[in-house]
């Protein structure tokens, strides 16, 4: 439907490219991609740490068999439709470019009220329906697929070697520091860095602890609590991230998880986290 690097048609080539990293924001338009692959348009909705509630956007040349409000001028130069009755969530990870601002706070407010009781005018007239019956149960289908891919694709995932211990599975247990240090014939200072997330258990040291306490390998583990996965989820690293990707013939999840990988082995220094980390991403680029 999209491509990362060639505009749509009416879409000048600077619109499209945009701003290449940037902090989400409610009312945003940004273009959601994978694996180096451009996905979709959505305008957020509402942030959290890891994920965005977001509405579907298109070009206005598609069927139309639901609710879309039609915005006839907008960042891209073109009209857009916005679909806000198929509002839908999805890992921050997706987000690749912020194009601009589409919509204020307030107009998705006003918007929000209008789908949920009626009791409002929607600030944008409401887009023609140009399909019924069958056709517009096959789009409504497609539609609802395409968004369940990327809602449903997530990262960072389990990953022995790379995952950090849950500490709330050993409370379950009522395992401590000095248990753990027993089982794993370390120190309880390491034992207790290994609870806190601070440093990540090898694959041995997993399989060792879930023997002991007879609990899968996996539910142990924590998918993203290390620093590195908490902030490779932002958007500002994604453009490095697909670099290194293609640079390295790897999936997205395997840059990822190399990059991952990489900062919890690199030696600690005074900057702060995101400077480290981006030079990671620069290093494994160049190496």
């Amino acid at each position: 439907m999209y491509e990362l690097e060639t505009p749509p048609n009416g879409v000048s080539r600077e619109r499209w490219h945009g701003e290449t990293a940037g902090t989400p924001e409610v009312g945003d338009l940004w273009l959601i991609s994978w694996n180096g692959e451009a996905l979709a348009l959505a305008v957020l909705a509402s942030i959290r740490d890891t994920y965005t509630l977001c509405w579907p956007v298109t070009l206005s040349d598609v069927p139309v068999f639901a609710p879309a409000l039609e915005v006839p001028s907008t960042l891209l130069d073109v009209p857009l439709l916005v679909w806000p009755t198929r509002e839908t969530g999805m890992g921050l990870h997706m987000l690749h470019r912020r194009l601009g601002r589409l919509l204020t706070a307030k107009t998705m407010s006003l918007i929000d009220v209008a789908v949920e009781t009626g009791d409002v005018d929607f600030p944008f007239p409401l887009a023609t329906y140009t399909v019924d019956g069958e056709e517009a149960e096959r789009e409504s289908d497609e539609m609802v697929d395409r968004w369940e891919r990327i809602c449903l694709n997530t990262w960072p995932e389990v990953v022995p070697g790379l995952s950090p211990f849950n500490a709330d599975a050993f409370r379950e247990v009522n395992l401590y520091a000095g248990d753990l240090a027993g089982i794993l014939g370390i120190t309880v200072p390491a034992a207790v860095s290994l609870v806190r997330g601070e440093s990540v258990p090898t694959a041995a040291q997993l399989e060792m602890v879930a023997v002991a306490i007879r609990r899968d390998p996996e539910a142990l583990l924590d998918a993203g609590s290390d620093a590195a996965a908490r902030l490779l989820v932002q958007p500002v690293f994604k453009d490095s991230l697909v670099a290194l990707a293609r640079i390295r013939e790897l999936s997205e999840a395997d840059a990822r998880n190399l990059a991952r990988g990489e900062f919890a082995l690199a030696a600690r220094s005074d900057g702060d986290n995101h400077a480290r980390l981006q030079a990671t991403i620069d290093r494994l680029r160049e190496g």
